[in-house]
């Protein structure tokens, strides 16, 4: 039940940093969906950190995991809300918009996590 707890906060905080993210991102961006894009993009560098680069120190500290790629990144990245912001572009028309939207977050996450690998 404690692993619950620690995801849970984790998650709290991921969702809550998703928000601002969002708010900051409305400033720069009034038709693409900024915000989400710079949230997945931040989610895959943490967790690709974690993963890679902190890999046989986060292996041995199971609570720091579940709080840092299970919570906080699985609050902060949005698929879920990458894809229905995508589905909505090409439903009112912005196709260039949609198309980039699926372009630049394939290819900014998964450049991040190759980067980040590689070192």
């Amino acid at each position: 039940m404690y692993k619950v707890l620690v995801i849970f906060i984790g998650g709290g905080l991921g969702s809550s940093f998703r928000y601002i993210t969002s708010l900051i991102a409305a400033r720069y961006s009034e038709n693409f969906p900024l915000g989400t894009l710079v949230s997945n993009t931040i989610a895959c560098l943490i967790l690709a950190s974690a993963v890679f680069l902190a890999k046989g120190w986060i292996q041995q500290r199971e609570l720091v995991y579940l709080f840092l790629v299970v919570g906080l990144c699985g609050g902060y990245s949005t698929f879920s809300t990458f894809s229905m912001e995508t589905f909505k572009l090409f439903q009112s028309g912005f196709h260039l918009y949609g198309s980039l939207n699926v372009l630049l977050n394939l290819l900014l996450c998964l450049g991040v996590i190759w980067f980040v690998s590689r070192s």
